[in-house]
């Protein structure tokens, strides 16, 4: 789907999306049914994937060929790197509930959107 009609404006396309997936991840905490929370987790998972292809493309465009290994090498180390602290912070944040669980993982996801946002290397419209 990614590449059958690319985004025009690849920044404000990923600037979205983490949006969206930030607002997307608070939404188990407000769903009481489970087929609405499948729904909500599934939508969060087609979102990020559609973001890693663009994210990858302008990468693979905008990185020095030379460097290219490099730069997907650090990308895939600080995710898997970072993943087993999501575990121990989500196992912190347990006891006082998986809504408030959700609700600050979305409100992160929301503030690393308007990090990017304010990224002066991300073309936006202004």
């Amino acid at each position: 789907m990614t590449g059958w009609r690319p985004p025009a404006r690849r920044g404000w396309t990923v600037v979205g999306g983490i949006a969206a997936i930030g607002a997307g991840m608070a939404g188990p905490a407000t769903v009481t049914q489970v087929v609405a929370a499948t729904a909500v987790v599934s939508l969060i998972g087609l979102g990020s994937g559609f973001l890693e292809m663009i994210i990858v493309a302008t990468l693979q465009e905008r990185v020095p060929r030379r460097l290219l290994g490099r730069v997907r090498s650090l990308v895939v180390l600080a995710t898997v790197a970072f993943d087993p602290f999501s575990y121990v912070l989500a196992g912190v944040l347990l006891p006082y509930g998986t809504t408030t669980l959700f609700l600050l993982c979305g409100g992160a996801v929301l503030a690393c959107a308007g990090l990017v946002a304010a990224n002066p290397a991300i073309p936006l419209p202004r």
